[in-house]
């Protein structure tokens, strides 16, 4: 099999051969193709040192692109393991987060939220006691349902404890409501 370095080793000996020589001209078709399996006697010392500091120089490029590869998939590996090792947000809405979060992250939940409300508070007491289950890639904003009232307008809430799940685009995907009191009721929307 031949190797990169092997081909581009034999590109430049015969470029450099076809050069000295002026058989270059075969390729246009003036001259005969060159027997290739004769000596080569027209490289001088000069040449040959060319040729294999051009060896050793297509070597060490290789190795620095390998090196450059490697360290890049090293940084790969660390941030996907960051992300996948950190938990979901669950944080208190606003205009400005949502975009950011939308913009950011896979997945973002509303979850209107009335503090009057007994699920509501429920739900919110269980997201905050595990918090760290919430998926890496998962943004949950605690919308406040008495006051949000046209972002509730905009995806139709009627009632409080309601979850909007939205795609990167502000789209709905999903929902739930009435009765969520649990993290792991969430999951199917977190997916």
């Amino acid at each position: 099999m031949i190797t990169k370095k092997s081909f581009l080793l034999f590109i430049f000996v015969f470029l450099a051969w076809c050069s000295s020589s002026g058989s270059i001209g075969w390729l246009s078709g003036q001259v005969d193709q060159p027997d290739l399996t004769e000596k080569t006697t027209g490289l001088d010392d000069s040449t040959v040192q060319q040729v294999l500091s051009e060896e050793a120089r297509v070597e060490e490029l290789d190795t620095e692109e390998s090196d450059d590869v490697r360290v890049a998939n090293d940084r790969l590996a660390e941030s996907i393991s960051d992300v996948s090792d950190k938990p979901g947000i669950y944080d208190t809405f606003d205009q400005q987060k949502l975009d950011d979060y939308l913009k950011n992250w896979k997945k973002v939940l509303l979850f209107f939220h009335a503090s009057w409300n007994p699920t509501c508070k429920a739900l919110e007491k269980d997201i905050l006691s595990k918090k760290s289950s919430i998926p890496s890639e998962v943004v949950i904003l605690k919308v406040d349902y008495d006051t949000a009232v046209e972002l509730g307008k905009k995806y139709g809430v009627t009632i409080q404890n309601t979850i909007i799940a939205l795609d990167n685009n502000g789209k709905e995907i999903g929902r739930k409501s009435i009765w969520i009191t649990q993290l792991k009721e969430l999951e199917p929307l977190m997916k």
